[in-house]
């Protein structure tokens, strides 16, 4: 009697088992599947930020805003940055520091 009922919980077991292996691997396959899909909408969010990025394209936008380079270039001053003597990386420190204020 202890040998059948040993076999019996050993035979739901084994089922039990099986069905939870297989249950797992339906799940690893959607997920397989779900990742699959965001790697497509990934790749097709780089071909769109490619394509926005394009120079030709934003110089055409920036025409039909009216947007034009200017015929002279006019030097700004911005005061409490040191001269045009400063070593460039220090400039750049220096109005770095005076926007984060």
């Amino acid at each position: 009697m202890v040998f059948v009922i040993a076999v019996i919980v050993a035979f739901f077991a084994m089922t039990y088992s099986r069905i939870s292996l297989d249950r797992t691997a339906f799940e690893l396959q959607r997920l397989e599947a779900d990742i699959a899909a965001e790697e497509a909408l990934h790749f097709d969010l780089r071909v769109e930020i490619a394509r926005l990025q394009n120079p030709e394209r934003i110089t055409q936008m920036a025409q039909e805003m009216g947007m034009v380079y200017p015929g002279e270039r006019v030097p700004l001053e911005v005061t409490g940055i040191a001269g045009a003597e400063g070593d460039a990386e220090y400039r750049w420190a220096d109005l770095r520091a005076l926007l984060n204020e």
